[in-house]
C-alpha cells in the first residue's frame, strides 16, 4: 500500500517538473505553464476561485493543491472530480493528471485501463508528460493486453526531444538492450544517457548506466562525463550479452 502511495505521488511530482511543446523543457514550461510563477504563489481562497470561474490553469494548480495536501487540506477525492471535468473539456494536463489518479489509485479506484486513455488525450496533443506516460504504459504493457515497446518508442522520442529526462534515459537503455527491434548501439545508448544527465537537473541512473559502458569499454570517457577517465580498460566481452532478435 505505501509503494502504491509513493508511486502515485511520484507521478503528481513528475506532472509539476514536465511540461511540453518546441524543442527544450524551457520551452515547455512557457507554452503549457504560461502563468505557473502567479498560481504557485496565489492564496488558496483566490485560486479557487479562479478555478470556479473555470480557468483551466487554475483548475489544474487547485487540483495539484487539493492532491497534495498544500496550502489546503488533502483532498484527493474532489481534485479528481476538478480534473476529470477540465480533462473531459480537452485540457491535456488535466487529462495526464486523471490518468495518473487512475494508475495510482488516487481519490478514485486504480483502473489502468481507463488510465491509458487519458494519457493517449494527453499525448496526442502534444503534452510531454502525457507523451511519457504513454509510452511508459505501453513498454511494460500496463492497461493493454501486452507490451509494446515499438510503439512506446515513438512516444519516447516526443518526449526526449522536448527535453523529458526519463523518457531520454528510456531510449538510452532501449538501444542498451535491443528494445521495440533497435540493434545493440552503445554509442548511441551513451548519447541518450548525455543527455538525460545534462539536460538540467541531472539523471542519476543514466549517470550510471553512462559511467558502467565506459568502465566496461563499450565506450570511450568524454569530456563532462563525470568522474576520471579509466587508466585501463577492459574491453567488452559481448558474448556474455543477450543477444538481440
Amino acid at each position: 500500500m505505501k509503494i502504491v502511495k509513493l508511486f502515485a505521488a511520484g507521478l503528481i511530482i513528475l506532472l509539476l517538473a514536465g511540461c511540453a511543446t518546441e524543442n527544450t523543457t524551457a520551452d515547455s514550461k512557457r507554452k503549457w505553464h504560461p502563468r505557473d510563477r502567479y498560481f504557485q504563489t496565489l492564496d488558496t481562497t483566490s485560486l479557487e476561485s479562479q478555478a470556479n470561474d473555470g480557468d483551466y490553469e487554475a483548475v489544474f494548480h487547485f487540483a495539484i493543491r487539493l492532491m497534495n495536501g498544500d496550502r489546503i487540506g488533502r483532498d484527493q477525492q474532489r481534485a479528481v472530480e476538478i480534473a476529470r471535468k477540465s480533462a473531459m473539456s480537452g485540457d491535456a494536463r488535466s487529462q495526464y493528471l486523471l490518468g495518473a489518479a487512475l494508475t495510482g489509485g488516487s481519490g478514485v479506484p486504480k483502473d489502468e485501463y481507463k488510465a491509458v486513455s487519458w494519457f493517449k488525450k494527453s499525448a496526442e496533443q502534444g503534452y510531454v508528460t502525457g507523451e511519457y506516460w504513454h509510452g511508459f504504459m505501453l513498454s511494460r504493457g500496463r492497461g493493454y493486453s501486452e507490451p509494446d515497446w515499438a510503439e512506446a518508442l515513438k512516444w519516447f522520442r516526443r518526449a526526449a526531444d522536448k527535453g523529458h529526462e526519463d523518457a531520454q534515459a528510456t531510449l538510452g537503455e532501449a538501444h542498451e538492450s535491443c528494445r521495440g527491434g533497435l540493434s545493440r548501439d552503445f554509442e548511441t545508448a551513451a548519447t541518450w544517457y548525455r543527455r538525460a544527465d545534462r539536460s538540467g537537473r541531472g539523471h542519476m541512473m543514466s549517470r550510471f548506466n553512462l559511467r558502467r559502458l565506459i568502465d566496461i569499454g563499450a565506450i570511450e570517457w568524454r569530456e563532462g562525463d563525470g568522474g576520471a577517465p579509466p587508466i585501463e580498460l577492459v574491453k567488452i566481452d559481448r558474448s556474455f550479452l543477450d543477444p538481440c532478435d
